[in-house]
């Protein structure tokens, strides 16, 4: 049976003041897949994230969510994005784990509730998936940058989102929390089926992990076998001065 594309985007060109970033961009993202963008710095991975979320309009072309275009989709609960400042979180803010993944869980099609049991449930729950149960009380701004960017993955988990959209999750944590965030992942691909859309720069991560991998070069997308993208791959190219690995 044939899947239809969560995201999917029609010769999309754009350009910031009149830089083209990407050039008849075409992609398409079936449920459940682990997909990784790579590329240079600059080449616009962190730009193609934001097309797809409809923070940023195509010049040319059209982006789909769920076969809607983004610009009359409105069901942005099936969407869960991290950004790649997450954790640039001010240490003063007063916020517990608990309440700061709380705030997320009332909120819906963008207005505030009144939380209930039921909801003080799913946030507990969404806090131990991410494995940060017995913190839940702490301040997040007393964190380390891992478990911050754990905090801000419940906030989005809570909601039981379709799709994850990560931009760079494992940039500015130390390589403990690294490898454990992309364990966390992977756990979540596996067992729940998410399909998770990812900016990396760690090549050999994709490599190993993702179902199916794109390389933004030269505005142009061009998709890739995952296994061509290890490091041993890379190095037979002449590619690894473009990347860097972890």
């Amino acid at each position: 049976m044939n899947k239809n594309p969560v995201v999917e985007l029609r010769n999309v060109t754009f350009a910031y003041d009149r830089k083209i970033i990407l050039d008849e961009a075409n992609l398409k993202v079936y449920p459940s897949d682990f997909f990784s963008i790579v590329g240079p710095n600059g080449s616009g991975k962190s730009t193609l994230i934001k097309i797809m979320l409809g923070l940023l309009k195509p010049q040319k072309g059209e982006a789909l969510l769920f076969g809607q275009d983004t610009n009359c989709f409105n069901q942005w609960h099936r969407l869960g994005y991290l950004s790649q400042k997450a954790t640039a979180f001010n240490p003063t803010f007063p916020g517990t784990v608990r309440e700061i993944v709380g705030i997320h869980a009332g909120i819906k099609n963008g207005l505030t509730r009144r939380m209930t049991g039921q909801d003080w449930e799913k946030v507990d729950a969404a806090i131990e998936r991410v494995g940060l149960s017995h913190q839940r009380n702490s301040l997040v701004g007393k964190l380390s940058g891992g478990q911050q960017q754990r905090v801000f993955l419940a906030r989005i988990l809570v909601n039981q989102p379709e799709i994850l959209l990560l931009d760079e999750p494992l940039v500015g944590i130390d390589a403990e929390a690294q490898e454990s965030l992309q364990h966390l992942l992977e756990d979540l691909h596996n067992s729940q089926k998410l399909t998770i859309i990812m900016v990396t720069h760690d090549i050999a991560y994709a490599s190993q992990t993702a179902t199916r991998l794109v390389c933004i070069h030269h505005q142009r997308i061009f998709e890739h076998n995952p296994l061509d993208y290890s490091k041993s791959a890379l190095q037979e190219r002449g590619l690894t001065q473009l990347y860097h690995f972890h």
